[in-house]
């Protein structure tokens, strides 16, 4: 039996077989399947926003360049592969604690997978630039490599991030063109070297990029082994031009790593020793920089960071014509139209999020500068941009009562306002009088949201009918301070609550208790998104929960179990329910209240979130909550897929990876079809793992 050739992924591991790979016959078959996909994974968007058609008409694009993939050159294949295949330097040479590679998305070796065109171009591109970050993936290019000697050639730089055995000197015996390597001295005790010393001698490159870690650096059998051998074989590297190392402060780490800089200066072919410093300043020379050889090689060299975006400045040149006016032969309904869209991105777009509260005020000041510069360009520019102008309009406070009466005299001008912010000016609050929130106000019928502060009276707070007024509100936060002078805000007990009001209420989030109630004895039908950010009160949490929960489709609280009753039952539409737990035990999701044979057809997101302290205890207990997920979720969760834990953290290395018990309960997790993410929503893929024998 003849063992087909595998392309590995050198970054992923992930093994293509070439007789997988459809040939150009079947390649309508298969646009005509990757279009269908595409277009399906695309319904979803469409139906929300553009309709089905935009997913028909990017399939059917999507069909036409795969048409095409047999009939362009490989140099332009080359070209529009390299983007996604190639490993810019800043990664490859990174010499950060945490690699840039400990990434957990799709591998982009599947691009091979199109078409043999495809594969026939991108497997020189794919195999440049090799990173191994695991046993598996050194079995995997190991095999490769044997059965394929041909893919060794292409290898040009090669990053090690462990020692992984003996599989080092098999690869690299394969790959005699590499002329960048990188070496890793973090390499524990269980590990092996042997390998990786042995392989030295057998390549010749131009550049070697040493990592270690400055604060825990590692001396142990593997690293001195390690060390040892390319004090044996920096003599014999001939064509060896620059040595990268990572120390900041070399004069106290120049001992550790046992590397005789002065020797190392005589290499005939070294031109720079490279040393990677983050620190603010350039600490001073090492004491053997008294060689004027080892003086003349030494380099300071800031950590290398990722390119910026290009800017292009545009140079005014004078026009070939004074008198020429854009657009002055077209109509002017048309011109009208075209000049607003561009307005229309050119003063709306110039919103910029302030990274400290205190630069909020001196970005609206700026923001609302330049959108006014563009009202001075021409009376044409004036009349289309002033309802631009008004549909985020920022008044500071003490200007209310002139913006009042703009929109008393005109008032077209407030049918454009969205978003009206009223800023504060100081730490003293100008409160204008009743009479000018009620003239901007009824001026404004299309306002979506009010910010700003305000004063109102304790009774106008207290009165419940001031919610049947907001017939069109989407969203409710209600949130309120309570301090040790003022109680906190209620609704009169024995007052009657409309149980009309809000009726196109969506989204409410609740923090605070004591309006539970009056929320409860409301219809709210179209409520569907519920926070309640309140705790020691699971009894209204309950009835809250009784008289709207089958109408909630996500739902957060901070109490898994409220009163005798679980949100599972008491929701039985929700798909996504957030909730906290105080430790390791699973009772705190209230699977003792369950009835027998109860099964929650539609939950298929399960977020946990964590009270401060409580990491240790959750992590201890991973396996305990896993095995209760295994034996709950098949029995009363049939719909489940996804359990989001905000203390979990992928580990970034193969030593990390093999003592997490989060890696352990994803994988444990995944063969009953449940994905384990953390709090920004991302899974474990299982990684390539090295056979059971002996290396």
């Amino acid at each position: 039996m003849i063992r087909p050739t595998l392309i590995k992924d050198p970054i992923d591991g992930i093994l293509v077989d070439p007789s997988l790979v459809p040939p150009s016959s079947c390649l309508r078959r298969v646009a005509i399947t990757a279009g269908h996909c595409r277009v399906q994974n695309l319904s979803r968007v469409s139906l929300f926003r553009a309709g089905f058609c935009i997913g028909v008409t990017i399939g059917l694009v999507w069909i036409e360049l795969l048409k095409m993939a047999d009939t362009l050159p490989d140099e332009i294949i080359s070209e529009i592969l390299s983007p996604a295949l190639k490993v810019p330097e800043y990664m490859f040479g990174n010499l950060s604690s945490k690699s840039p590679f400990a990434k957990y998305s799709v591998s982009s070796s599947v691009a091979l997978l199109v078409c043999k065109a495809w594969l026939r171009v991108a497997t020189p591109l794919l195999y440049n630039v090799v990173v191994l970050r695991s046993k598996g993936q050194a079995r995997a290019l190991q095999d490769a490599l044997q059965n394929n000697r041909e893919l060794g050639r292409f290898i040009k730089k090669l990053r090690a991030e462990g020692a992984f055995a003996g599989t080092m000197e098999a690869i690299l015996k394969s790959a005699p063109n590499v002329t960048d390597l990188f070496l890793s001295l973090q390499i524990h005790s269980s590990d092996s070297s042997s390998g990786l010393a042995a392989g030295l001698g057998l390549i010749n490159p131009t550049r070697l990029i040493i990592y270690d870690d400055q604060d825990k650096p590692l001396r142990n059998k593997a690293v001195l082994q390690l060390i040892a051998a390319l004090e044996t074989c920096l003599p014999n590297w001939s064509n060896l031009s620059t040595i990268v190392f990572p120390y900041s402060d070399l004069p106290q780490h120049a001992c550790h790593m046992m590397f005789d800089l002065i020797q190392i200066a005589k290499l005939p072919s070294l031109e720079a020793v490279e040393i990677r410093t983050q620190a603010k300043e350039k600490f001073s020379d090492p004491p053997t920089s008294t060689d004027s050889r080892l003086k003349s090689l030494l380099r300071w060299a800031d950590k290398p960071k990722k390119p910026a975006a290009r800017t292009y400045k545009l140079t005014a040149r004078p026009p070939v014509d004074p008198n020429f006016r854009p657009l002055y032969s077209t109509p002017p309904v048309v011109a009208d139209k075209i000049w607003s869209r561009i307005l229309f991105f050119s003063m709306l777009g110039l919103d910029v999020l302030p990274k400290k509260a205190s630069q909020k005020k001196t970005i609206e000041r700026k923001v609302t500068t330049k959108r006014l510069h563009f009202l001075l360009v021409s009376k044409l520019f004036y009349r289309l941009a002033l309802p631009y102008l008004y549909r985020l309009p920022i008044i500071p406070s003490q200007f209310l009562q002139r913006f009042a009466d703009t929109l008393s005299a005109t008032p077209a001008l407030g049918t454009h306002v969205r978003v009206l912010d009223v800023s504060q000016t100081g730490f003293i609050v100008v409160e204008p009088p009743p009479s000018v929130w009620a003239d901007i106000l009824r001026h404004t019928p299309y306002l979506q949201r009010l910010v700003g502060h305000t004063v109102l009276p304790w009774a106008a707070m207290c009165d419940c009918a001031v919610l049947t007024r907001f017939t069109a509100l989407r969203l409710l936060t209600w949130e309120n301070a309570s301090t040790f002078s003022l109680p906190a805000l209620f609704f009169h007990p024995g007052e009657a609550v409309p149980t009309a009001a809000l009726p196109a209420l969506e989204v409410l989030t609740v923090k605070s208790a004591e309006v539970l109630a009056a929320f409860a004895q409301m219809e709210l039908p179209n409520l569907r998104r519920v926070f309640v950010h309140v705790r020691s009160h699971t009894f209204a949490i309950a009835a809250f929960l009784r008289a709207h929960g089958g109408k909630i489709w996500s739902l957060r609280v901070n109490e898994a179990t409220v009163g005798v009753d679980s949100v599972l039952t008491l929701c039985p539409n929700i798909s996504t329910l957030c909730c906290r737990v105080d430790s390791a035990d699973h009772h705190d999701l209230g699977d003792r209240s369950l009835p027998a044979g109860f099964q929650h057809a539609y939950l298929t997101t399960l977020v946990l979130s964590k009270r401060a302290g409580c990491r240790q205890q959750i992590e201890r207990g991973a396996l305990v909550w896993i095995n209760f997920f295994s034996t709950f979720a098949t029995t009363h969760l049939p719909a489940l897929r996804e359990v989001r834990v905000a203390v979990c953290e992928w580990p970034t290395t193969e030593h990390a990876i093999a003592k997490s018990v989060w890696v352990q309960a994803a994988e444990e997790l995944w063969e009953r079809g449940i994905k384990l993410t953390n709090k920004k929503g991302v899974e474990w893929h299982p990684r390539l793992k090295a056979p059971a024998r002996r290396l």
